[in-house]
């Protein structure tokens, strides 16, 4: 008989974020080839799950709540751990009907969410301190190409200053030629005899 996404969250004890994580989501990759592919359809079709789904939700949660990497459970599951497992007391069976009202999550759920909020609050900061670290290299790559420009403008003002004084100086020198030249161009009696 399949299941819906809340009666297997329900039924393995896990939140229905947790099973979209564990069949298509973030650690989707850990656990391929372990569910049913009528628990990870394409877009916009119904999730449904097996009981073998369920016991397989079940097993990850509890070994995840015990500290065990999903790299960790999912070797084991690949190994045939799940052959071997046995539902946790308190999780609901096949043949009990589902509860009128929605029951309390465990805690263990708890612990999932918060685990969850915990891995996204470090994504969060790893991100901001990727786009700090990127804005601020982009801050030192544009300090350093400002200071480049400020060092040629010095250099080209030096130069600048230098071209002037050597316009200065060459003025300076024309002119003394230009009266030497008016000094020629007087008829030599008059330069013999001063006038």
């Amino acid at each position: 008989m399949p299941y819906s996404t809340s009666e297997a969250a329900r039924r393995a004890g896990v939140s229905g974020g947790t099973i979209r994580n564990l069949t298509s989501g973030r650690f989707a990759e850990h656990y391929t080839g372990l569910f049913s592919p009528s628990a990870s359809p394409g877009k916009g079709a119904a999730r449904l799950f097996t009981e073998e789904d369920i016991a397989t939700l079940a097993y990850i949660r509890s070994r995840t709540a015990a500290g065990v990497a999903h790299a960790q459970v999912a070797e084991e599951l690949h190994a045939g751990a799940l052959a071997g497992f046995a539902m946790p007391e308190g999780l609901p069976s096949s043949e009990e009907a589902p509860a009128a009202a929605a029951p309390a999550p465990p805690a263990s759920t708890a612990l999932a969410v918060a685990d969850q909020n915990a891995a996204l609050m470090s994504l969060a900061a790893e991100l901001a301190a990727g786009i700090t670290g990127a804005m601020r290299q982009q801050l030192e790559n544009t300090r350093a190409d400002l200071q480049a420009a400020h060092n040629e403008a010095q250099a080209l003002a030096a130069e600048l200053r230098a071209s002037e004084a050597r316009a200065a100086a060459a003025e300076a020198r024309a002119q003394e030629l230009a009266a030497q030249v008016a000094a020629l161009r007087r008829p030599w009696w008059a330069r013999l005899f001063g006038r």
